[in-house]
């Protein structure tokens, strides 16, 4: 995993990044009605509000192909995911069929990765978006410069901390040393896909709030925290060029 570009890289692709200061983007984002996915109470269910994408989109856009010549993975070969909600469906379905999945284990089942319903959630490992993919590989495996087991986590409370850097779970016990559990169970996770026969990378959002003190991508965020501290992010709108670059700078 490169990191000896990381500083040309981003001087070269803030001309290929459509960029929009915080406060501007919040309010673009408080005055688009067709933001949302679903609104609904699950996501399961189709949308009860016509502006949700949910209710715009419908079949047809894909075709399956049930014959397929390519190479195929053995009962035993070594898979990695990472990204969206999609990796961890994969991961699931995988498992299930006795698929040899390292990038999720028992090493979760422990209470600082429980919701408030008490149920063990792997949703913390959620990445949205390319820069936020290439950042966690990068800083798993040390070749990320400034990077600390500190970097995005901020102060939210008496011992609470937003992490930025991770999903927040429902529920989740969001103390300094929760977060410290996590972080250092993730790394041990992430550090696998050098072992993988094969990884598999999926997409979310194009949509990436740079924290620009630290010089780092936030992989979530909460529309409070954002207006409390709009000064110091900035939303970058990656391209199509740039998804290709940061996807292809992680091997």
């Amino acid at each position: 995993f490169r990191s000896s570009t990381r500083v040309t890289d981003r001087s070269r692709l803030e001309t290929r990044t459509a960029t929009l200061a915080g406060r501007q983007a919040l309010l673009n984002a408080k005055r688009n009605v067709f933001k949302s996915w679903n609104r609904s109470a699950s996501s399961k269910e189709l949308s009860t509000f016509d502006e949700d994408a949910s209710r715009r989109i419908f079949d047809g856009f894909a075709a399956l192909v049930p014959a397929y010549s390519g190479p195929r993975l053995g009962a035993g070969s070594k898979v990695f995911a990472m990204g969206s909600c999609f990796a961890r469906e994969i991961e699931g379905a995988l498992i299930a069929r006795g698929g040899n999945v390292i990038s999720i284990d028992d090493t979760i089942q422990r209470d600082e990765f429980r919701d408030a319903a008490g149920n063990i959630r792997s949703g913390f490992f959620h990445r949205f978006t390319p820069p936020a993919m290439r950042q966690e590989f990068e800083a798993c495996f040390g070749e990320l410069p400034g990077w600390t087991d500190q970097s995005l986590a901020f102060p939210a409370g008496q011992d609470r901390l937003i992490d930025l850097n991770y999903w927040q779970v429902p529920g989740a016990d969001e103390s300094a040393r929760a977060n410290a559990v996590r972080r250092s169970v993730a790394k041990a996770l992430v550090r696998r896909a050098a072992e993988a026969d094969i990884v598999i990378l999926t997409l979310g959002l194009t949509e990436a709030w740079l924290h620009k003190p630290s010089g780092f991508f936030a992989n979530f965020t909460t529309p409070q925290f954002l207006a409390r501290q709009a000064s110091d992010f900035e939303l970058r709108l990656i391209g199509v060029e740039e998804t290709i670059h940061r996807l292809e700078a992680i091997d």
